[in-house]
This record gives structure tokens, C-alpha cells and sequence, in this order.
């Protein structure tokens, strides 16, 4: 019943023989996978610029396009100085990249105007909802989630900054006024 060593070893190496050969053709397949959606994506917005919503979308027929990941980096860029980043995480929930408010208390009213503006116009409008029907953004803070995330929702009604830790989500300010509660993230949510 015993196999004898030798016998052991040569099925092991037969084995790693498919194994790597496998590999291989896998490795030239996936390849041949992102060159098509990547040509599909460039294909598809070839004769317009990406909007928000294709810039926000992270995975494209299965996979993360790298032409839109750069779009997007190139994209909100442009906001960084009022305090709106692609931070290049996402939601699961929501398949749609994570966008970032980061705030630093030197900012100026007007700048919280410019950017509740752009997240009322341009943004929360094209941010998928979870299913609380809440439109989420992260709140990349001081304390790098020490004690918890933070996180600027919108439900249709009102605003809110929701802390979370260990899955347990509660909000800590609320306001109808987006501006109120990006005052609120500069004084206590605040990014240096």
C-alpha cells in the first residue's frame, strides 16, 4: 500500500508541472481579459469625458479598470485644496470608489461653500446609496480612526457625521445644512 518515497516525489513534481503550466495560461488569459475591458471602457466614453458616475465605478465587467482609476486620480484632484480626495479605497456595498472629506481647520467658509456646493450638485447625486438609503462619504480625520471612522452621510433629509467602531454605527452631528456640518468636520473632524 505504501508508496516509496521516490514515487512521492515524482507525483509531486508532475503535479507542480500542471500547476505551472496552468499558471501560465492563466496569467496570459487574465491579461488578455484587462487589455478587452480596458479597450471596452476606452471604447465606451472614447467620444466624451468620463462623468462622476464612470469615474466613481470601481470594478468594470469583473474588474478594476486601471484607465479609470487614473481618470478618477486625475479627476478629483483638482478638489484636493477644498478638501475633497479619491482616496483609492471602496464600497463593497456600493461598488463605487471611496471619496474622501479632508478638512484642515485653516480652511475658509468660502472654501466649505465651494465644496458643499460640489457635494450637493455633483457628487451626493451620483453616490450610489447602501441600503439605509444613506449616500456615504469617508471623513479622513486627525485621529485616523483611533477611536472609531467617520463618515458624512446624506439621507434625502438631512446630513449626519456617523462614527463607526467594530461594526457599530452611531451619528454624532446632524444638521439639514450641509454647510453646518462641514463646519462641524473642520472643528472636530479635522485632518493636519
Amino acid at each position: 500500500m505504501n508508496k516509496d518515497l521516490t514515487q512521492i516525489r515524482v507525483s509531486i513534481n508532475e503535479l507542480r508541472d500542471i500547476i505551472n503550466s496552468a499558471t501560465d495560461e492563466l496569467m496570459l488569459l487574465l491579461a488578455e481579459e484587462k487589455e478587452i475591458v480596458e479597450n471596452n471602457t476606452r471604447n465606451k466614453i472614447a467620444n466624451s469625458s468620463p462623468t462622476i458616475s464612470d469615474l466613481l465605478e470601481m470594478y468594470v465587467d469583473g474588474r478594476e479598470s486601471t484607465y479609470l482609476y487614473e481618470k478618477s486620480r486625475e479627476y478629483f484632484a483638482k478638489y484636493r485644496d477644498i478638501g475633497l480626495r479619491c482616496m483609492g479605497g471602496f464600497w463593497i456595498e456600493t461598488n463605487q470608489r471611496t471619496l474622501s472629506v479632508c478638512l484642515v481647520q485653516i480652511m475658509t467658509d468660502l472654501q466649505l461653500e465651494h465644496l458643499a456646493s460640489l457635494l450637493e450638485a455633483d457628487i451626493f447625486p451620483v453616490v450610489k446609496p447602501w441600503k439605509s438609503g444613506d449616500r456615504v462619504l469617508s471623513i479622513f480625520e486627525h485621529t485616523l480612526s483611533e477611536y472609531g471612522s467617520y463618515s458624512l452621510s446624506f439621507n434625502g433629509k438631512h446630513y449626519s457625521v456617523d462614527k463607526r467602531t467594530y461594526g457599530n454605527g452611531k451619528s454624532v452631528f446632524k444638521s439639514t445644512s450641509l454647510l453646518e456640518v462641514l463646519k462641524y468636520i473642520r472643528k472636530y473632524h479635522y485632518y493636519e
